[in-house]
Formats: structure tokens, sequence, C-alpha cells
């Protein structure tokens, strides 16, 4: 064990060696640290913003709608993803947890999400971090509001579609007549399928009035 001389530090003028260690690793810090490229603070270590509210800001392009559009990483959906600056587990070690930039944005500017609670866009634009475009909600609260605005088709839950909400991908809209007919004269579901390079199932629905209820007569 290495045995260290009390005048070592005491001639530089600190009182212990921990007082000593304290000065060295500010001194450290100081000269590896860069100025916060949003509001020019210092941040230390490897960070380009000092905080996740900089981070959120310095990443941003600003549209004439109103929307904040994030620039950085998204996933497949379009929502912007963002890395805790403030979370770094034991467990993650030096590695920070990501998530979804708009829910950071709504943390950062409006106050804590509780568990199990959704962060949704007024503005339908998942790339928007503006957190005058966010509010929250239930996750059934998330698809009533996706259902009031056309951009969710469902098929036997508890919420119904808006009286002409088909789906515009749809095969089958021009021949539901033509379908209907063919199961009134009894043609295997299977075979009516394939001619139309459908699932069974989306024959079977449209034969029981589960799908497409706006047009269903009873066959």
């Amino acid at each position: 064990m290495r045995i260290w001389k009390e005048d070592w530090w005491t001639r530089r003028g600190f009182s212990s060696r921990e007082e000593w260690l304290k000065w060295r690793n500010q001194q450290y810090r100081i000269k590896t640290s860069k100025l916060c490229l949003h509001c020019r603070e210092v941040c230390w270590g490897n960070r380009v913003f000092c905080s996740n509210k900089c981070n959120i800001l310095g990443n941003i392009e600003k549209k004439e709608s109103g929307c904040w559009e994030w620039k950085k990483g998204k996933n497949k959906f379009g929502y912007g993803l963002v890395k805790d600056l403030d979370n770094r587990t034991q467990k993650l070690g030096n590695r920070m947890k990501c998530m979804a930039a708009h829910r950071m944005s709504y943390l950062c500017f409006k106050g804590q999400i509780d568990r199990g609670i959704f962060v949704c866009h007024k503005c339908d634009n998942p790339s928007c971090v503006n957190p005058e475009h966010l509010f929250l909600g239930t996750p059934k609260d998330n698809v009533r509001d996706a259902l009031n605005k056309d951009r969710l088709y469902l098929d036997g839950l508890t919420f119904r579609l808006t009286k002409g909400g088909k789906s515009p991908s749809s095969k089958l809209e021009h021949h539901l007549p033509e379908i209907r007919k063919r199961i009134s004269k009894g043609e295997r579901i299977a075979e009516i399928a394939e001619s139309y390079d459908v699932s069974p199932n989306a024959i079977y629905s449209i034969k029981h009035g589960k799908t497409w209820k706006e047009d269903y007569v009873g066959v």
C-alpha cells in the first residue's frame, strides 16, 4: 500500500489529500468541459447540452404551423427519440436511457406524467415536440382521439368508426355487392377470398356484418 507523505499537499496549500483531490478533479472538469450549444452554460463531460430542456430546444425546427419539428433520430412511426441526460442508472453505466422526444418535452415544460398515461398530439404530427401541442390522456383517450380524426380503423372493439370512415387501403369497397351475391349463392368463403386476394377472415367478417356495417343488410 502506498503511503502518502503528508507534506506533499501541505506544501501546495491543501490541508488534506481529499481537498487536493477535489481541487484536481475540479480543474480536470473545467479543462474538459464545453459550452452548451443552446444556452452557452458550462456542461460537463461529453455533453453538448447542459440539460434535457436545452437538448429539446437545440434540436428543433420551428414551422409556420407552430409545430416544433424534431430534427434528430426518429422511430419508424415518425416519433422523435432523445436521450435522458438526467437519468444515468448504475445498471446502464454511462449509457443514457432513450425516450420519446415529445414525452421528454412535456416533462421539461409542463411537469410530471403519471404512470400509464400517454402524451398525445393535438396537431397529429408525431415529430412535433411543442408543449402547447401536447396533452395527457389514457390509452382509451388516445384511441378515441384517433378515431374522431379518422386516423384509426378498428374491427370488433368498443369504438365505432364515424359514418363513411372506411380504410382508404381496402380492396373490397367496390366489390361488396358482388361479394354478398356470391355469399348468398352458397359459394365457399375460401374461394371468394382467393379471387380477391384477401384472407378468408375478411370475407367472413363481411358475411356476418362485422365490417362495412353501414352497408350491411344481411345475406
